[in-house]
């Protein structure tokens, strides 16, 4: 590998927040009574302030992860994995191929032909994010993993830890545990939010992803700027 390029997914490669947005597909889907009254007392909890509380306390004791994020995905608990993996489907197909970045997903492309070894590391979802990889033949999909029961019922729980700033860098290391920038001509990492940095720090250059307009943190870290 003479170079290599690094892609967060999310308002990088498409241009929405795919997690949750997988979870809202299967509950318009399925109208189940129980996602219903999960649903209820989230909206509830952040209209009342009460999440907000909590994620701030959560900060404070130095705890990772969301619980916002973790009351959609519990939504899910109890779903056998075939069933997930039928809606993984159709959501890649009805919803995530709509919504390509164009220009970004031409770069990736052109670099393949480069040869550069593309990584996709993303905070979103193993069962259609892995549809992507294997459309696209990225060299190497980290992501969250949903975690099953003997049953194949799905916890409710990721099978590690938020795939999320720094631990989006932890993970790298884990499947690249010799990475070194002067190991490659050209080392790049995409990402579109300040949660990137820690990516988009770790190689020879970093490209923030912007819709629009430039955003002032990117050239206060250094780093390159990639506008649509």
């Amino acid at each position: 590998m003479n170079n290599i390029a690094i892609y967060d997914f999310c308002q990088t490669l498409v241009d929405f927040e795919s997690g949750d947005a997988f979870i809202h597909y299967i509950r318009n889907k399925e109208s189940s009574p129980y996602m219903l009254r999960m649903e209820k007392l989230r909206k509830a909890m952040i209209r009342t302030k009460i999440m907000s509380v909590i994620e701030g306390m959560l900060k404070l004791i130095h705890k990772n992860g969301s619980l916002n994020k973790s009351l959609v995905l519990l939504e899910l608990k109890g779903m056998n994995r075939d069933k997930i993996e039928a809606y993984a489907e159709s959501y890649y197909e009805n919803v995530i191929k709509r919504h390509f970045i164009t220009a970004v997903l031409t770069l990736m492309k052109d670099q393949q032909k480069q040869h550069y070894h593309i990584v996709v590391v993303s905070a979103s979802y193993d069962p259609f994010l892995r549809l992507f990889a294997r459309e696209y033949k990225i060299d190497h999909l980290i992501t969250n993993e949903y975690l099953y029961d003997k049953k194949e019922k799905f916890t409710g729980r990721l099978c590690r830890k938020d795939c999320i700033g720094e631990n989006k860098v932890r993970r790298f290391r884990e499947k690249y545990p010799d990475f070194d920038v002067n190991s490659y001509e050209d080392s790049v990492s995409y990402g579109d939010s300040r949660s990137d940095l820690a990516i988009l720090k770790l190689t020879r250059r970093g490209v923030v992803i912007s819709r629009g307009k430039s955003k002032e943190w990117a050239s206060v870290n250094g780093l390159e700027e990639f506008i649509w």
